[in-house]
């Protein structure tokens, strides 16, 4: 009897079972489409186990219609699966994994990462709204609701440009170093800052406003520092050790040296200005006979250089009876050992000081402190007077 004499009319329920079938007997070739349905298996009839891999295709699992495009499958606790639309609030699960993952990068697709404001200052306690780097807290960004904060408590904090050139190195408990070009330009340390120059000179350049170039701070390898102005000419410089120049455009008006003071562009030595000062004496006047008189004067003195003007008002009688001048004696300055000094008093006739009445001429004494005057000529009232004298000095 052929195979095909046996219908499933003629096989009673039950007749056949697995335990009656050998393994492989029957195979998907053997069986006609959709002749066996999902109501003619038993709950459970099915196992994983007895599914050979890839044998059900794709193609014979629910497809959907064109409206579930894009839609998962969905488990409906117990019920039949269904196609579904991710919710408008996203994935409730993104937001409820506490260690969630990414497998790629992460694509914003023309939106932002929005950060709320972060609940403390501190770096290890605050923890809300925070974008952090490394492990633990090497670097931290976030605001707190006024300011906007990039903390770096491990380590420094680098910025690079370019291929690889620094920019901007900031040292935990030390300085920052600025670049240009990857060259180091300027580093803060604890007594201020550092200026650094690629070549053998060294300018801080300063400008208004608009950017125009007013000046120079400047220094060079040939230890010359001061200022520059706009056109390069220096108004300052200062050579190391050495000398200070003063100019006017490109013209020298002033060199400090240790000689003192030139004018010009002079360069002699003894040519130099290398004293001026101003100040007062006590200034002890004797008549004739040696007898002091107008006790406590105060002269006056300018002396530039090895030169001393000195000048003393003094009231005295004018007749031989009544104290004739003799000398001052004190002088500020011991005058040299040749005869370098001249001088004039210059004798008032009344107390407004408005008349000179006569002029007489005085000198010092060589090497000494003492000028000697000639004696009032003739008798008379007692006259104020003023010495002038301009010597020579050895100091």
């Amino acid at each position: 009897m052929g195979l095909t004499q046996v219908s499933t009319d003629g096989v009673k329920d039950d007749a056949i079972k697995t335990g009656k079938i050998l393994n492989s007997t029957i195979t998907a070739a053997d069986l006609g489409n959709d002749c066996v349905g999902t109501a003619e298996l038993q709950n459970s009839a099915v196992e994983t186990v007895n599914i050979q891999d890839q044998a059900v295709a794709l193609s014979k699992l629910p497809h959907g219609t064109s409206s579930n495009d894009g839609k998962f499958l969905r488990a409906n606790n117990g019920a039949d699966p269904s196609f579904e639309s991710i919710p408008a609030g996203g994935i409730s699960n993104v937001v409820e994994d506490t260690t969630p993952q990414l497998g790629g990068n992460l694509d914003t697709n023309g939106n932002s990462i929005a950060f709320g404001d972060s609940n403390n200052d501190a770096v290890a306690s605050g923890n809300v709204n925070r974008l952090k780097f490394g492990a633990g807290t090497d670097m931290v960004m976030y605001h707190n609701g006024t300011d906007n904060f990039l903390k770096n408590p491990n380590g420094n904090l680098k910025i690079f440009t370019g291929a690889d050139k620094q920019s901007i190195i900031a040292e935990p408990n030390a300085g920052v170093k600025l670049y240009y070009n990857d060259e180091k330009k300027l580093e803060t340390t604890a007594q201020g800052a550092d200026v650094q120059a690629e070549g053998s000179a060294v300018e801080l350049r300063l400008k208004d406003s608009g950017g125009t170039l007013r000046g120079y701070v400047y220094g060079n390898n040939s230890n010359e520092f001061g200022f520059l102005d706009a056109g390069g000419n220096w108004p300052i410089k200062n050579t190391l050790n050495t000398k200070t120049e003063f100019n006017v455009g490109s013209t020298k008006k002033l060199t400090i040296d240790s000689d003192g003071l030139k004018f010009g562009s002079d360069t002699a030595a003894a040519n130099a200005l290398d004293d001026y000062e101003e100040g007062t004496f006590a200034a002890h006047g004797y008549d004739s006979s040696g007898n002091a008189f107008d006790g406590g004067l105060t002269g006056k003195y300018t002396k530039i250089g090895n030169r001393v003007h000195i000048s003393i008002f003094f009231f005295a009688y004018g007749n031989t009876a009544n104290k004739t001048m003799g000398s001052f004696r004190n002088l500020p300055f011991t005058g040299v050992s040749e005869p370098h000094a001249t001088g004039v008093i210059c004798r008032f006739s009344g107390g407004n000081h408005a008349n000179i009445e006569h002029e007489e001429s005085c000198y010092l004494s060589q090497g000494g402190t003492q000028i000697r005057m000639k004696n009032n000529y003739g008798t008379g009232s007692s006259k104020n007077n003023v010495l002038s004298l301009t010597y020579m000095t050895t100091a």
